[in-house]
Formats: C-alpha cells, sequence, structure tokens
C-alpha cells in the first residue's frame, strides 16, 4: 500500500521562485505540489479547495497582504500547515510570520534539502525551535 503524498500550495509572485518549489518538492516521492498562486488574494478559497497540508506563502506580495489571509487561513483550515518564505532576514519577520500561525519561516536563499526538510517536519505537525 502506498502511504498518502504530502499535498503542498505555493503562493508566490516571484514566478522563477514559485516555478523551482513545484519541481524541486514534485520531484519528490512522498510530495505532490496541488497548486500555485501569484498573490494571497485567493489563498483561502483555494486552500479550502485543494485541501493542501503545507502553504509555501511568500511574505510580501501585491494585492491581500500574505499575513492577512494566513490568518484568515488558519480560522477556516486549520490543518492545513503553512510555512512562510521571505527575501527578507530579520527576526521580526520570523516573528510576525508565527504570530499569525506559520509553522516555519525560511528565507528563499535557504538550501534546497533544508526547504524540502521543513515541508516534511510541517506535514508531520512539527514548529520549529
Amino acid at each position: 500500500m502506498t502511504e498518502r503524498r504530502i499535498r503542498v500550495l505555493v503562493v508566490d509572485d516571484a514566478v522563477d521562485h514559485a516555478r523551482l518549489c513545484t519541481i524541486l518538492l514534485g520531484a519528490e516521492p512522498d510530495m505532490e505540489v496541488v497548486g500555485t498562486l501569484g498573490t494571497a488574494d485567493r489563498l483561502v478559497e483555494t486552500a479550502v479547495e485543494l485541501q493542501p497540508d503545507v502553504v509555501l506563502l511568500d511574505l510580501r506580495m501585491p494585492g491581500r497582504p500574505s499575513l492577512d489571509a494566513l490568518r484568515e487561513l488558519m480560522q477556516r483550515r486549520p490543518q492545513s500547515r503553512v510555512i512562510v518564505c521571505s527575501g527578507f532576514d530579520g527576526p521580526e519577520y520570523v516573528e510576525q510570520s508565527l504570530a499569525a500561525g506559520a509553522c516555519d519561516h525560511f528565507v528563499k536563499t535557504v538550501d534546497v534539502t533544508e526547504m524540502i526538510g521543513l515541508v516534511r517536519k510541517a506535514a508531520a505537525g512539527s514548529r520549529p525551535g
């Protein structure tokens, strides 16, 4: 019997980063990317529809603020684990992300192996620390 794969939704306005995440995560035998979005405008509705286990959410994008969408998502679909990814490095970004309901935060320059590990940890219910 095959184990259920980790369902990932990628939300990032940086097309190259979103495409890279989709390719890398989709190549993992225990993961599948179920969708991508270029803004957080439809994050909640899309997550309710696609039921991802993990959402990779860019911190800053045009349109609806990511952290506002994250807060609503945690109300409507708390079983989805959200990892905020950002081009910005600093403890204030991590604190804001975790306070809004993210289970983790990483900078976009993180090693690919580490990003994949963070997705697995999030799907398993782990928190940073």
